[in-house]
């Protein structure tokens, strides 16, 4: 699943968590992905695997997070029904922070490295 994920990420670039769930097979399951010390999540529904696909592809700086708008998630028709991420911060409850992939950094993420 991690090569599938890579691949369809590096040929397509802003992949969103929707792209991910209709196009890898056995990408949706019963775990969430994000910063749950925050109860801030970037997607709801992955499977242990691709959790763990993505984990290791981001570690390897493979993949990159980028923010994105809920309306990516919306025209694929498949918005969570959650409160939107107003700022980073610690949340008393969940919020959904929507977001995709690239296989470059941010701009933040390049100024940081310097």
């Amino acid at each position: 699943m991690k090569e599938e994920i890579f691949n369809l990420i590096k040929s397509r670039q802003y992949v969103s968590f929707a792209e991910l769930q209709k196009c890898i097979p056995g990408f949706k399951g019963d775990y969430s992905f994000g910063l749950g010390e925050y109860n801030i999540w970037f997607w709801f529904t992955c499977s242990t695997e691709a959790t763990d696909a993505l984990s290791e592809l981001k570690s390897e700086k493979k993949i990159f997070i980028h923010s994105a708008s809920y309306l990516t998630y919306t025209l694929d028709g498949l918005a969570p029904d959650v409160p939107i991420v107003k700022k980073f911060r610690k949340y008393k409850s969940d919020r959904w922070a929507p977001v995709c992939f690239c296989t470059f950094p941010t701009k933040e993420e390049k100024k940081a490295a310097m």
